[in-house]
């Protein structure tokens, strides 16, 4: 008769584990959107170029699936030119090698600096809230908290 007949099943305890992690994931993400935009306004913009990759293996095995972490060059709003080996890595190389970047860096430690693009500032966000969306999926739709 209902779509979702495992919502009319749960008991409280499982309702209050089920809005308890939601609450936290949900927290999580806006912490992080939150943590964005603070670096939006404290860190300074500089123009930067795609050096080269370097490239990390999951696992740290020798066949693990390869990740590439662009070598970005930049220079300071002071003049001091700067290199830097980003910390979010891609399956594939999404820039060309002497592709120019948009980069943020922190002005007091320019060492710590991230390129600007989707994946580095949406990616954290958009999969906790997945998780979120899966969760409730598979609780409610499929029942596996059933009493």
């Amino acid at each position: 008769m209902f779509p979702f007949p495992a919502v009319f099943t749960m008991n409280m305890v499982d309702w209050i584990f089920l809005v308890g992690v939601t609450v936290t994931l949900v927290g999580a993400a806006v912490a992080y959107i939150g943590f964005l935009a603070w670096i939006r306004r404290r860190w300074t913009h500089a123009s930067a170029v795609i050096l080269r990759y370097r490239i990390t293996r999951s696992d740290d095995k020798e066949h693990g699936q390869a990740f590439f972490h662009p070598v970005v060059r930049f220079t300071t709003s002071e003049g001091r030119v700067v290199t830097v080996v980003s910390s979010f890595g891609s399956w594939r190389r999404p820039w060309p090698r002497g592709a120019k970047v948009n980069v943020r860096y922190n002005p007091t430690d320019p060492q710590c600096a991230e390129i600007q693009c989707f994946g580095s500032t949406w990616l954290l966000p958009l999969t906790v809230m997945g998780l979120v969306v899966w969760i409730w999926t598979l609780l409610i739709y499929f029942g596996l908290w059933r009493s």
